[in-house]
């Protein structure tokens, strides 16, 4: 009896079976790759357009095809392991239990069910991945996010009976370097270190040229900053990490005596108020990694979803692994001279562009502050990635954007170094207008001759030719150290009087002359310590007396 006699067209049913079976497979590869970004997305509150979040479908594509092809059609072990990797960097992305061997045990067990329903397992998983992310649709964004967290802390009676009548604001500004150790060879940097000079003379400032960060760590610098102190084990200031929780902080106790209020403004990065020595007013706390500055950026739908992708893309764990391993692969061939493609330069942080958001809070919190505030923020900026330029647009690819080093690596190549420097001058540039607007804010409130302002950085900016780690020591020169090292140093105040040798002098140290802090005298002068880091984040610091210039 034939096929056509019997009415029952085995061969086409076979074909839809067949065909059933690639759809299956490919819906189910495609869910599980494309699910946890719409899940990265959904917790952020959906920062991207419609339009933007359905272009991220595209990407995953490709990935998901090859998946379905490596499955294969055979219903067998090939399938099962396919599907288990695939459940498991699911996994890997959201479930911060699944490491080590928890996640290999984990990852047999997925195994051991996966065969045992690997008849229909295609199609259970794409029903399952399907079913989670229509309830996610429906579903308000994750209430442990949040792009802004004010909170009032305290109503405050500092210890003196009356209060300054005066404002000030502090202000550490990340990653800026000191006017004196910007590379005049560079196009574009004459011009930088002169439009600084400019910009803090006509502001009132007094300029202390010759400072140094004591760490080229952020972490390290402003914990010992702000307790005018250096070591080789920072971390006794801190805690923690995402934020780091500074443990101890003599700079609010200064400012607390002599009667200021003090309001805190913070990232995510690092936490000044858990743990304040003194009751604070306020704090208030803005996500370095936020987004919603998205719904209103004048970026096209592909690179908003870019931006969010590059965010997503850069996770912990298996993507930070994959793209460290390729960078080791890109390395070794550009050493022999094999060029392979930089799939992506941008490290997937958003600071910059988180923090202007947060300057526009703080100006309009300046213009409100009574006589007898203190001000101290954590600005991000002229932080990398080199988003802006001199006006504060933003400029190039998402993907393209860069920092002070490249993705997973130290240190710069020559032609490397001389790029970052040309972006990072623009956003140097975009970092004074954001500063003069709250200057123009003070003055026009009639504040200004009643306000003290300190501005530092926390390092220098960091784009050095070789990193200054321990194992580096013997191969520094004075170039790699002002990079690491020199920073911004500038006051407004008409009761400092900077030390008149105007040598080289550590930000902790000039800080607690500000501060009346108990220094060692001017005249006791010894060039500053300052420490290189080694390879574990508790192993103790190498100390190096400063022997560069920040010139």
């Amino acid at each position: 009896m034939t096929t056509s006699e019997t009415g029952h067209p085995t061969t086409a049913l076979g074909s839809r079976n067949r065909i059933q079976d690639i759809l299956a497979r490919f819906s189910a590869n495609f869910l599980i790759l494309w699910t946890p970004f719409f899940f990265f997305s959904s917790f952020r509150g959906h920062p991207l357009p419609p339009t933007a979040l359905a272009w991220s479908i595209v990407p995953f594509t490709p990935a998901a095809l090859a998946l379905t092809v490596a499955a294969g059609p055979n219903k067998g072990i090939r399938r099962v392991a396919v599907f288990t990797l695939a459940v498991c960097l699911f996994l890997d992305l959201h479930a911060p239990w699944f490491e080590n061997s928890t996640a290999i045990i984990t990852a047999a067990l997925i195994a051991i069910l996966f065969w045992l329903i690997k008849e229909h397992l295609a199609l259970i998983i794409a029903v399952m991945f399907g079913t989670m992310l229509v309830m996610s649709a429906f579903n308000l964004p994750g209430k442990q996010y949040n792009n802004w967290t004010p909170r009032k802390v305290n109503e405050t009676t500092p210890q003196t009976a009356t209060s300054p009548d005066n404002i000030l604001i502090h202000l550490v500004l990340d990653e800026f370097a000191g006017p004196d150790s910007i590379p005049q060879e560079i196009p574009g940097g004459a011009e930088l270190k002169a439009e600084l000079a400019n910009f803090f003379r006509r502001n009132d400032f007094t300029l202390y040229p010759h400072a140094i960060s004591e760490y080229a760590s952020t972490k390290a610098s402003i914990s010992g900053i702000l307790n005018y102190d250096a070591g080789k084990k920072p971390w006794k200031y801190y805690r923690g990490r995402h934020p780091y929780i500074l443990n101890r902080n003599p700079h609010f106790n200064s400012l607390y005596r002599h009667g200021y209020k003090i309001r805190v403004y913070q990232s995510t990065y690092m936490d000044y108020c858990t743990n304040s020595p003194v009751p604070l007013d306020s704090c208030f706390t803005y996500r370095f990694d936020a987004t919603d500055w998205l719904q209103s950026s004048p970026l096209d739908d592909i690179q908003k979803m870019n931006v969010l992708l590059g965010m997503y893309l850069n996770l912990d764990g298996f993507f930070e692994a994959a793209w460290k391993s390729y960078t080791r692969i890109f390395r070794y061939a550009r050493e022999h001279g094999l060029p392979l493609p930089q799939i992506m330069a941008w490290d997937g942080t958003v600071a910059p562009a988180a923090t202007v958001d947060m300057i526009e809070y703080l100006r309009r919190s300046v213009a409100q502050a009574p006589a007898g505030t203190a001000l101290f923020g954590h600005l991000l900026l002229p932080h990398g990635p080199y988003i802006f330029d001199k006006d504060c647009n933003i400029q190039g690819h998402p993907l393209d954007w860069v920092s002070s080093h490249p993705l997973h690596e130290k240190a710069n190549t020559r032609a490397g170094r001389r790029k970052r420097y040309t972006l990072y001058f623009a956003q140097v540039a975009c970092t004074l207008n954001q500063l003069q607007s709250i200057f123009d804010t003070l003055k026009e409130s009639g504040k200004w001759h009643k306000t003290e302002i300190i501005l530092h950085g926390d390092h220098g900016a960091r784009i050095f030719a070789t990193a200054p780690r321990k194992q580096n020591l013997k191969r520094l020169g004075t170039r790699d150290l002002a990079d690491g090292f020199s920073t911004l140093f500038a006051v407004k105040s008409r009761r400092w009087k900077p030390p008149s040798d105007n040598r080289v002098r550590s930000v902790s140290w000039l800080l607690a002359d500000l501060d009346g802090a108990g220094n060692q005298p001017a005249s006791e002068y010894e060039p500053p310590v300052i420490f290189l880091e080694g390879e574990g984040d508790e192993m103790p610091w190498t100390p190096m007396r400063w022997q560069g210039t920040t010139r």
